[in-house]
């Protein structure tokens, strides 16, 4: 879990029902180590699950049964490269229950609250997004605003589904701010990144189970690594180019924060030059066309003139981009000039073997981020890391944010789940005076 303290970590169950059923082989250390090796897998045997810890076969299959009984897991008819690995009696398949619970994650970014809450194996059932009235200047935005807007948004995306807080296993929240481990953030010029904040882990954690917070890059980073461009990747950087930019950096492995969070902020760009700061990539298309162009000197029906005539969002105007059109050539090196230069910075710095841009941006910069390659420095005498353009979209950080969840979750889902059977599956008399069979949760 990349070093989550306990002011992260899920809340533990203090007694009452779920103590009131015996639950004794459901807590071994071998039932959790079990699940453990299913919730990072896809469907296994048993033979995989003795591979992954030394257990013997008995133990094995008693806690697979258990996890069954308890709802986390189901027995799968094996497709595919899963099939039987040999004569004989054919191999019982497991995964887990992908319905069992829910994953929630929210980007309470400076304009808008975005949701989506997953299944257990990270497959999106729902989505929300809401904006922040009045969002500028962000560092005046009202705590308690953005507290009801998050919680709200997160209410109503597990309403649609008709769920509620016992329903979900984790809930991950990414902010515009850096976040250490206890999951606290500086201030910040004029406290922007308190107010990003807005003490939204301790807000969550009234009503959920599980909450972990984290940096937006950083949950970029995370989503990276679970859906999309690094997944078999141990040293890469993510560059989230939203409204401004930020890094989110996974180094042999592990999620990299720094003492206060703040690895990954780069609001250092500003003291270097040739590489335009710290501003994200829209303000910089924005502010170059409006230094440069009124809309009378551009043809009828250029989206540039559409821009400048407030007919057109600026967040459209990255895709038009085009080396050979002589009115967008300038801006067009220019960027490829700016990325080049900051692809060389971050590789000097992480030494990573992937750079990852993510973010809003993503799907429209393909031409710019080739141009940008071919630009790159090659005297730094170290072999230039991959770039590539995030296929997650919109989306990255929220699915990010899930993930994080789903990470934080997984040592507490069993608790977890026995609290929802024995708020729902009240034994009769006679029921409890059964004893349990082997490989069972009573």
């Amino acid at each position: 879990m990349d070093g989550v303290s306990v002011q992260q970590r899920c809340r533990t169950s203090q007694g009452g029902a779920v103590d009131s059923i015996p639950v004794r082989l459901v807590r071994r250390a071998s039932t959790s180590q079990v699940l453990g090796v299913a919730w990072h897998g896809g469907t296994l045997c048993a033979d995989d699950v003795m591979e992954h810890t030394g257990f013997t076969r008995s133990t094995t299959l008693q806690a697979l049964g258990a996890l069954i009984d308890l709802g986390l897991m189901e027995e799968s008819t094996a497709t595919g490269e899963a099939g039987n690995r040999g004569t004989g009696r054919p191999a019982r398949w497991f995964r887990i229950r992908a319905e069992a619970g829910v994953l929630v994650g929210l980007e309470a970014g400076h304009r808008s609250m975005s949701v989506v809450v997953t299944d257990l194996v990270g497959e999106v059932r729902a989505r929300r997004s809401v904006g922040i009235p009045d969002p500028e200047p962000s560092f005046r935005q009202d705590t308690t605003v953005r507290r009801r807007l998050a919680m709200a948004a997160v209410a109503d995306a597990l309403r649609g589904l008709e769920l509620g807080p016992g329903d979900v296993v984790g809930l991950g929240i990414g902010v515009p701010a850096p976040v250490d481990d206890q999951g606290c953030s500086p201030e910040g010029q004029r406290g922007f990144w308190r107010v990003m904040h807005a003490d939204l882990l301790e807000s969550f954690r009234q009503d959920y189970r599980c909450v972990r917070m984290e940096n937006d890059a950083a949950l970029a980073a995370l989503a990276e690594r679970h859906f999309g461009a690094a997944k078999e990747q141990r040293n890469f950087v993510t560059l989230l180019a939203a409204w401004g930019l930020g890094a989110g950096v996974v180094l042999d492995g592990h999620l990299v924060r720094g003492a206060r969070g703040g690895v990954g902020e780069l609001g250092f760009l500003d003291r270097v030059p040739g590489v335009g700061g710290s501003q994200g990539v829209h303000e910089v298309v924005e502010k170059f066309i409006r230094s440069h162009w009124r809309a009378d000197q551009l043809a009828e029906g250029h989206p540039w003139r559409e821009f400048l005539e407030d007919r057109r969002p600026r967040e459209s105007l990255l895709a038009d981009l085009n080396a050979d059109d002589p009115v967008t050539a300038p801006l067009f090196h220019a960027l490829a000039d700016r990325f080049a230069n900051l692809f060389t910075l971050l590789a000097t710095v992480y030494d990573p073997a992937r750079i990852i841009v993510a973010g809003p941006v993503a799907g429209d910069i393909g031409a710019i981020l080739e141009a940008a390659r071919q630009r790159r420095r090659r005297d730094t005498g170290m072999p230039a890391p991959e770039i590539v353009a995030s296929s997650l979209g919109h989306d990255v950080v929220p699915l990010g944010a899930a993930a994080a969840a789903r990470e934080l979750a997984m040592s507490e889902v069993i608790e977890w789940a026995l609290i929802r059977r024995n708020l729902t599956q009240r034994p009769t008399q006679d029921e409890a005076a059964t004893p349990p069979r082997a490989g069972s949760v009573p």
